[in-house]
């Protein structure tokens, strides 16, 4: 009820209305307690609304106990803001080139170093590569 009667036709003529006034992109912070808190709800409200609805991804706080990575990987396309504060370096990739070689970020996989939250640990090193791609807009 409260989907369809309420958050839907709120958003609807929000949306209408924000793109009247040059505004393309709505970036939800998924939070729990809210209606749109993971990424299966942010993708139904915008399957309901359009492509103006999208995520500012916040790992630690929103998406506790989610697979960034599959979150990521979910939202891909419907990310517009990210929250990446931190940065660490691979020390896979230091090691074969050094810290200076810096591929862009469509080539994540070989950069030296990567955005990563603080919450990840160094042995994760795909999140941070992860943040990375989806800060620059490249997932």
């Amino acid at each position: 009820w409260q989907w369809n009667e309420k958050l839907i036709p709120y958003w609807k003529k929000e949306a209408k209305f924000a793109q009247e006034h040059g505004v393309n992109q709505i970036a939800f912070e998924l939070h729990p307690g809210f209606c749109v808190y993971n990424p299966s709800t942010l993708l139904r409200l915008r399957e309901a609304v359009g492509p103006v609805i999208g995520a500012n991804l916040d790992p630690p706080t929103s998406l506790a106990g989610i697979d960034i990575i599959a979150a990521i990987r979910a939202l891909k396309g419907a990310i517009y803001h990210f929250h990446a504060k931190d940065t660490a370096i691979d020390p896979y990739n230091t090691a074969v080139n050094g810290v200076l070689d810096t591929p862009s970020f469509d080539r994540i996989d070989e950069r030296p170093w990567v955005f990563r939250h603080r919450w990840f640990t160094p042995r994760r090193r795909t999140p941070g590569a992860l943040f990375s791609a989806a800060a620059q807009g490249g997932l």
